[in-house]
């Protein structure tokens, strides 16, 4: 289970920590400095590496970007008016990913994938 920033908050103040049992797999990327130095300055303030803030990052608004670049590129509103809208279309188009991709997929990662959605809706 992920912790929100909120919680991961209320969690650094109590000293507790979040146990990760996921696989991990090595990821870099290339960033202008004052990402990277606005990054580290935060996850200092947060008391977590980089590494961590920028995985909470990602959980936390991966599914948000998904919906919006769809929203984008389809036309669909997806999180209009009663936050409902044409989640459907979304949820379709990730299931399609998920089957017509040529990458293995482990489970988890299909799991992860299916809840993006339903995590950006809350």
């Amino acid at each position: 289970m992920s912790l929100s920033f909120s919680e991961l908050g209320a969690a650094q103040a109590e000293n507790s920590k979040e146990e990760l049992d996921v696989l991990i797999k090595p990821f870099t990327t290339k960033a202008p400095i004052h990402i990277v130095e606005s990054l580290d300055l935060i996850a200092n303030y947060m008391q977590i590496s980089r590494n961590a803030l920028v995985l909470k990052l990602i959980d936390q608004y991966l599914g948000k970007a998904f919906i919006e670049f769809h929203e984008g590129f389809s036309g669909d509103k997806a999180l209009e008016d009663d936050g409902f809208g044409n989640m459907f279309s979304i949820t379709n188009t990730i299931t399609d990913l998920i089957e017509s991709t040529s990458m293995n997929l482990s489970p988890t990662t299909e799991s992860f994938l299916r809840n993006l959605i339903e995590k950006a809706k809350n």
